[in-house]
């Protein structure tokens, strides 16, 4: 029930935190029983804050979720959207690399064409990103991003 007790709004994707000493992580139980992927890049997204935001997270007091509201609306909505950022990309890039992704993408295309249908199409897109996703067991919104940012979708 973490989700539900992190907002009064559920669909905002809250799922997971680090308390202050950088020592514990918290998933919701139902991404952890339920959502695989979900559970997987929670935990690659929490371990980004360890390793890049330590000394930020130290200087804060989140040991319970009452800890982490407060803390949370504390951050100026500017400075806690570049953490989440820096957070997403890392755990983006520690779920799914570089190559395997750029080699999956080329070859997912090739098989695209072989059916005669543009792999450039938009209509095409969402298909080839939810095949990959699966491939890395992440979501198809992951691949998205990945191939937006790193401008792979050419």
């Amino acid at each position: 029930g973490l989700t539900q007790a992190l907002s009064d709004d559920e669909d905002d994707g809250i799922e997971s935190f680090v308390n202050s000493s950088l020592t514990e992580i918290f998933v919701d139980e139902n991404a952890y029983r339920r959502q695989t992927n979900r559970y997987r890049f929670s935990i690659a997204h929490e371990l980004a804050h360890i390793v890049f935001h330590q000394r930020i997270f130290s200087m804060l007091r989140v040991e319970s979720i009452e800890d982490w509201k407060r803390t949370i609306q504390s951050i100026p909505q500017r400075e806690y959207a570049r953490l989440e950022w820096q957070a997403y990309y890392f755990a983006g890039h520690i779920l799914v690399p570089t190559k395997e992704l750029v080699e999956n993408l080329e070859s997912c295309r090739a098989r695209v064409m072989e059916q005669g249908m543009d792999p450039h199409d938009e209509s095409v897109r969402p298909f080839i990103e939810k095949h990959l996703g699966g491939i890395f067991a992440v979501s198809s919104e992951v691949i998205h991003r990945r191939t937006e940012t790193e401008k792979l979708w050419r």
